[in-house]
């Protein structure tokens, strides 16, 4: 299991959600981001399967949970080329050899920062300066 900490704005997003969403999605109040409909938390794979429902309905592209993370990554290399290494490490995929995991492991959390500011400043950029 990958653990990141959040950037400022990202943690406002979901305490938002805690507060104002996340009790209308199931009958019992718990400690799951994703609660299912009756308690336990919704499995990865249905709720993966509404998330590509619902961008389909909103959208009308189909798009998986994970083809976010390939998006972010899409994104972050599109504006820091040959930086693959922080996409690697932020996103959790192993390394070529054990050699290479048991030096580069320590700079995880500046690569997931360096990940996290560049997506939020893509995030803030107005479309309507680039034109």
């Amino acid at each position: 299991d990958l653990e990141h900490e959040l950037p400022e704005e990202s943690a406002r997003l979901v305490a938002t959600y805690l507060k104002q969403y996340q009790p209308l999605l199931g009958d019992k109040p718990g400690p799951f981001l994703f609660p299912g409909r009756f308690g336990p938390p919704k499995v990865a794979n249905f709720l993966s399967n509404q998330i590509k429902r619902y961008v389909q309905a909103a959208i009308g592209l189909v798009l998986s949970a994970h083809d976010f993370r390939r998006a972010g990554a899409k994104i972050f290399l599109d504006e820091r080329p040959g930086h693959h290494e922080v996409i690697r490490q932020t996103l959790g995929h192993r390394p070529n050899s054990d050699a290479t995991e048991r030096y580069t492991g320590a700079s995880s959390k500046a690569s997931t920062k360096l990940f996290d500011a560049q997506i939020l400043k893509v995030r803030r950029r107005d479309p309507k300066s680039e034109d």
